[in-house]
């Protein structure tokens, strides 16, 4: 729960696909190819979820954000940040490794050792003052190195928006989360152990 505090699921909209166009497109207008072109052929589906994304987030998600936010200081904000930041490198170090890529997968092994020892079990980031810095990676990102295109636009019902590719990586990155040792140990220990809960 305090994990998916730190994001939001989607930006509010009220009105969402209700609006006509401010003005139809001009056949010069129709020829540019915009920057942002999507490829969206289940706008349909994608516009629904965005709207029911969007009332979750204004009727329950974001209410309890400004409420963990209002009750929590924001030293202990930070330090619950910092220690589910330090988690991911799991998933950055292997990333690293499947993508041929060692000094990134070494990088995320040392964060990972200096702010579980020194950083009190990754309560405190001592590794980026120390100069190793945070490079997040996971399996969408992965999938892409190796070729993989982006897929269709897709609007995933509380997470938001995404794409075929990465949110394949992130279905693949939560799986490896929860079976593969030591990861799998340690998101046991933190998701399920009754002894964080007493």
């Amino acid at each position: 729960m305090a994990a998916s505090l730190g994001a939001c699921a989607a930006v509010p909209a009220t009105s969402l696909g209700t609006a006509p166009p401010m003005h139809e497109l001009s056949a010069e207008e129709q020829a540019i190819d915009f920057p942002l072109r999507i490829y969206d052929p289940w706008e349909g589906t994608n516009r629904a979820i965005y709207n029911f994304n969007a009332q979750f987030d204004e009727y329950l998600f974001l209410p309890l954000v400004r409420g963990y936010e209002f009750v929590t200081p924001d030293f202990i904000e930070s330090r619950v940040t910092d220690f589910f930041s330090n988690l991911t490198e799991f998933r950055n170090a292997t990333n690293g490794l499947f993508q041929a890529r060692p000094d990134i997968a070494g990088r995320a092994t040392i964060r990972f050792a200096l702010n579980t020892t020194i950083g009190g079990l990754g309560l405190f980031d001592v590794a980026t003052p120390m100069g190793v810095a945070q490079q997040p990676l996971d399996f969408g990102l992965t999938l892409g190195r190796w070729g993989a295109p982006n897929g269709p636009y897709l609007v995933v019902p509380i997470f938001g928006p995404s794409n075929v590719r990465d949110f394949t990586g992130f279905v693949a990155d939560s799986v490896i989360a929860s079976t593969v040792p030591p990861q799998s140990i340690v998101t046991d220990w933190v998701y399920f152990n009754p002894v964080m809960y007493v």
